[in-house]
């Protein structure tokens, strides 16, 4: 998934949950808010997923680009080096024909235009090899921000995991039960942990953080 398109959605969802809890109004039932609070956190959890997934494809797509540009630079330099070194030597050399010959001379005329046009290409290789650099800083710095980006989703991914938990654990205390209690929470404690099994598949830089609240929520009822 485009990971624009992941945060958009992202913040319609969390405008729509707090949309959802108002419509309720105020005298709601505490298993009403529970549902819908736990529905919009669920999703919140399947949307942390997405964006990882697209952090993930980002990554390897700016690896790839990482190496491919910074062999085109290097190719880019080493051209842009050689037709320098060409067009300097041919511009001593029309310059000592110029001097010896003559400026209109024809040999030295067609030294100055072989000057020129060598000029003229390399004009252009190192015009070339400054987009190619420019190209690959601005590579680098993307590809640097996404392990930050990584961890963000990971830390937003936990931080669901114990609203989770802890919403369960008011909605307990308050003495609210469904009337499917078992049920509902098996079914929450599945969905909730294969979005955390998906989590842990995304990518094998692990980053040291531990997401152990499913297991909380199944058997919190």
């Amino acid at each position: 998934a485009d990971l624009r398109a992941v945060n958009n959605e992202m913040k319609l969802m969390a405008i729509n949950s707090k949309l959802a809890l108002a419509q309720l109004g105020n005298h709601a039932s505490t298993t009403d808010k529970y549902k819908v609070t736990m529905q919009g956190l669920g999703t919140q959890l399947s949307q942390q997923s997405s964006k990882y997934k697209a952090l993930s494809g980002l990554e390897k797509d700016l690896t790839d680009r990482q190496s491919k540009l910074t062999k085109e630079v290097e190719n880019s330099k080493k051209q842009f080096e050689l037709s320098n070194k060409r067009t300097q030597d041919l511009k001593v050399t029309y310059q000592q024909l110029k001097e010896s010959l003559g400026k209109n001379a024809e040999q030295t005329q067609l030294a100055n235009k072989a000057y020129k046009d060598s000029l003229k290409s390399t004009n252009k290789l190192e015009k070339n090899y400054n987009k190619l650099s420019q190209s690959l800083a601005r590579n680098t710095k993307e590809l640097g921000q996404i392990p930050i980006d990584m961890a963000k989703s990971e830390l937003a991914t936990a931080r669901l995991y114990n609203q989770m938990a802890k919403t369960h654990e008011i909605y307990r205390n308050s003495g609210g039960r469904l009337a499917d209690t078992a049920k509902h929470f098996k079914k929450v404690g599945d969905v909730t942990g294969k979005v955390s099994q998906k989590l842990g598949d995304f990518s094998s830089k692990t980053r040291g953080l531990t997401i152990g609240i499913a297991g909380g929520l199944t058997g919190a009822t």
